[in-house]
């Protein structure tokens, strides 16, 4: 039996058995795919379990010899073919039933740039994209790639948090980082940064974002970009042209043709 995590392709690529064959899948992927030969699955979860089984014509067992091949699939993703062998009764090669697994990458968050509330917030929306659950351990931050990036158009990132700034987002902070509340797969919550954009330079810079989390026992370290909105600063903004001025007023007098002045 094999342990998985995340997103895998299963496809059923070889049968040559006399007895019929299954793969029974355990733990957070619950279900049974016929051993068949053009059976194409997608399978997802924060952990679980994989075993191959024949029917001799009594019950279910499991194959006597279960082996698997390390390589890499598209894109260089890892690959897994799994060589099973139901029993010696017949033959010893075994292929009753080859299998072939390719890990699907799998951004487990996506970042999307928020209008700017103020010119000392800068706020984004973390979406779980992912196959399971954040707890309450996730956190986001800037990268420093991020950082830079948001640099070059005049956008410093505080690394203090002003009490204030706490109070009116509600946040909590984390080694440095933003904590993000629980957020099933698919739900998303806004986050905002305290920066400095009194030089700020108009642009929509992609600014890398990074989130760290815990999922099974080990801390994941994932990044994304989002394109951020910086508006000119207020004293970086060109002054309006002047008002041309009008001509001064000036008092004229009209003679009528065919009229004398009194004396």
């Amino acid at each position: 039996m094999f342990t998985y995590h995340g997103r895998w392709r299963l496809r059923v690529i070889g049968n040559d058995a006399a007895y019929p064959q299954r793969v029974v899948l355990g733990g957070s992927v619950a279900r049974v795919i016929p051993g068949e030969i053009g059976q194409d699955e997608v399978l997802g979860g924060s952990e679980w379990t994989l075993r191959m089984e024949h029917h001799d014509g009594s019950r279910w067992k499991r194959s006597v010899r279960v082996s698997r091949q390390h390589t890499t699939g598209d894109g260089n993703r890892p690959r897994h073919v799994i060589f099973g062998k139901d029993t010696f009764d017949f033959d010893t090669d075994p292929n009753d039933l080859v299998l072939c697994l390719d890990e699907i990458a799998t951004e487990p968050f996506a970042a999307e740039g928020l209008p700017v509330p103020s010119e000392d917030l800068l706020g984004v929306r973390i979406r779980n994209t992912g196959f399971e659950a954040f707890g309450y351990d996730a956190v986001v931050d800037i990268s420093s790639a991020g950082r830079a990036r948001l640099a070059e158009y005049g956008v410093l990132v505080h690394d203090e948090w002003p009490p204030a700034v706490l109070r009116s987002t509600g946040q909590e902070i984390l080694d440095g980082a933003v904590s993000v509340p629980p957020l099933e797969v698919g739900e998303a919550a806004a986050v905002y940064f305290p920066v400095d954009a009194t030089r700020a330079k108009q642009g929509f810079p992609a600014v890398e974002f990074e989130l760290r989390r815990e999922s099974d026992g080990r801390v994941l370290t994932s990044r994304c970009t989002a394109t951020i909105t910086v508006h000119e600063a207020p004293a970086h903004r060109p002054d309006p042209a002047p008002t041309p001025a009008l001509p001064p007023l000036t008092s004229q007098v009209h003679g009528y043709r065919g009229e004398t002045a009194s004396e």
